[in-house]
């Protein structure tokens, strides 16, 4: 095992980045044991001089023992466009919220979505309640993971992405983007005219050309 991987196996160990966290695991029983531990299971000696990383009593902390403060602080000045607040919409507004994306003092998420939620939804979108029923999707689920993370600086619009609201989604105002997801779960939707132009600067990712 090399040195570097054995330095980070600390942070590792104070991560909570799970498929990280399974992969310097499943190295560390495999190669890092053997040499840690001796034939008899006692320890040889080296590993109190690896630092483990300082905790920041931050809610990111997990994350950072991983990847870094850095890569954390880009993550918080990202700013996001999400388009569509259904099924796909909730899971992403999620996990935004829990990895720190758009909630630095530079960040920012805005997410669009003209439908109003309906009961059949509440079963899959679990950002949505019985009583947010008729309720503007994109409001409510803005609304729902502020709460889940209240340095989300997330705001909310009832729009289609189209023709009809170039005037409002203009170049303007995807150049000033770092990034566009889709999350619209229809094929038509997905295949509209308005992401094949955004190709050159967001290379589509995933399924059907997801953003």
């Amino acid at each position: 095992m090399g040195e570097l991987l054995l330095e980070a196996t600390p942070g590792w160990a104070t991560s909570s980045g799970t498929p990280v966290g399974g992969r310097g695991g499943g190295h560390t029983r495999l190669e890092g044991h053997p040499r840690v531990l001796g034939a008899r299971g006692a320890p040889t000696g080296g590993v109190g001089d690896v630092p483990v990383p300082p905790q920041r009593n931050s809610r990111y902390d997990g994350q950072i023992a991983v990847f870094g403060a850095e890569l954390q602080a880009k993550l918080g000045n990202q700013k996001y466009f999400l388009v569509g607040a259904g099924a796909i919409g909730c899971e992403l507004l999620k996990n935004f919220a829990m990895v720190g994306l758009g909630c630095g003092p530079e960040g920012s998420i805005t997410v669009t979505d003209m439908d109003t939620i309906e009961k059949s939804n509440l079963n899959r979108q679990f950002l949505f309640r019985p009583w947010d029923v008729t309720k503007l999707k994109s409001e409510t689920a803005a609304a729902a993971v502020r709460e889940m993370n209240p340095a989300l600086r997330v705001s909310s619009r009832p729009d289609r992405v189209g023709p009809d609201t170039e005037r409002v989604y203009d170049d303007d105002f995807f150049e000033a983007l770092d990034g566009v997801a889709n999350a619209l779960d229809n094929v038509d939707a997905r295949e509209h005219p308005w992401v094949p132009p955004l190709w050159p600067r967001f290379p589509p990712r995933g399924v059907l050309g997801v953003l």
